[in-house]
């Protein structure tokens, strides 16, 4: 039962933002193109499971309890690739590629050497191409309408607040992983930012 309480208070949370915190080196919201989450650029044929994690940092260091966030395929004509929360997710809402999700934990994970999964990607040829991106961005629609939460983001374990922490720029990209990469693809294996002009521009294009 308490267990339970944890896990309606955390959501609740999770959805409402009691409070924030505002910085951009909290960790990252990390895709990879293997399971273990070592290699975020290479070749991919057939099918491959690749996988999503936080890595720890900043605010984000003592552990979360939840994040918020999607991610964009640049080129799903070519590979389809579905994300599947990692089973130590106790919450699961919405698809991290049709507007983002949320994932909520029972309890404040602190990972080990300072990683935590949140799940897998399963991907899938279905015609070769090059230079494909999987990107990291913000949820669609926050689950907080303050401008200043419209970030790829983490919830702290500071029972019973729960902070909301960006590990993205506002209105920006956060973290690429590179299909076939034909060279040195900028911005890749890192967090990565755009300018919010850039990223308004690329929303109105989503939202066609």
């Amino acid at each position: 039962m308490k267990t339970n309480r944890l896990v309606t208070l955390a959501f609740a949370t999770l959805v409402t933002g009691a409070s924030a915190a505002h910085a951009v080196s909290n960790g990252s919201i990390a895709v990879y193109l293997d399971a273990a989450g070592t290699q975020c650029q290479g070749p991919i044929s057939g099918t491959v499971i690749g996988s999503v994690w936080m890595n720890l940092g900043g605010a984000t260091s003592s552990g979360i309890t939840g994040t918020e966030f999607r991610i964009d395929n640049s080129n799903s004509n070519a590979y389809s690739v579905s994300f599947s929360a990692d089973p130590g997710v106790t919450i699961s809402l919405g698809n991290a590629f049709l507007g983002g999700c949320n994932l909520a934990f029972a309890a404040c994970q602190t990972g080990t050497s300072g990683r935590v999964k949140l799940g897998s990607l399963f991907i899938i040829e279905l015609a070769s191409s090059q230079d494909v991106l999987l990107t990291v961005r913000p949820h669609f629609t926050p689950s907080n309408p303050s401008p200043e939460l419209a970030c790829a983001l983490a919830n702290g374990c500071d029972v019973p607040f729960y902070t909301q922490i960006c590990v993205s720029a506002v209105d920006s990209d956060h973290w690429r992983a590179v299909i076939n990469p034909t060279g040195a693809i900028a911005g890749d294996c890192q967090p990565v930012a755009v300018a919010p002009a850039s990223w308004t521009a690329v929303k109105a294009l989503y939202q066609n």
